[in-house]
C-alpha cells in the first residue's frame, strides 16, 4: 500500500460506528507521511494494526524484524517493534513497545523505528 492509499483506507472508517478507535492513527498518518520516507518499505494493514515491512509479500516477511502503528483508545499511539529468533520447533519474539500520545507521535515514532530500520534480515 502506498501512503495515500493508507490515508484513504482509514479515512474510510470515519464516522462508522464501532471505529472511532481509528482516531489517533488517522490523525498520526499524515503528519507521519509528510514528515518521513518510507522508500524500500512495504505496509499492510489488519484494520487497527498498521504493520511496516522491509518485504512486500507475505512469504518473505514470515521471520523478518515487524513494525507495527495501533491507535490505543482515541488518543494514544501504540509502536511495536519485534524482532523473530529460533528454528523450529522453539520461536522466539523479542518486542520493544511504546505507547504515547498523538502529539508525541513523531519522535517516539523515530526513536523506535530507527532500531527496526537496521535490524538484521533472515537470509
Amino acid at each position: 500500500m502506498k501512503p495515500q492509499e493508507i490515508l484513504d483506507f482509514y479515512d474510510e472508517f470515519r464516522g462508522k460506528r464501532g471505529w472511532n478507535s481509528l482516531e489517533a492513527i488517522r490523525q498520526f498518518l499524515p503528519q507521519l507521511f509528510a514528515a518521513r520516507s518510507f522508500d524500500g518499505f512495504h505496509f499492510f494493514t489488519s484494520h487497527a494494526n498498521l504493520c511496516i515491512s522491509h518485504f512486500a509479500h507475505y512469504a518473505n516477511r514470515d521471520a523478518a524484524p515487524q513494525f507495527s502503528i495501533v491507535p490505543h483508545a482515541t488518543e494514544l499511539l501504540w509502536f511495536e517493534f519485534t524482532i523473530h529468533r529460533g528454528e523450529s520447533p522453539i520461536f522466539r519474539a523479542f518486542t520493544e513497545r511504546v505507547i504515547c500520545p498523538v502529539e508525541r507521535g513523531l519522535e517516539q515514532f523515530d526513536d523506535i523505528f530507527s532500531r527496526f530500520r537496521v535490524a538484521q534480515k533472515p537470509k
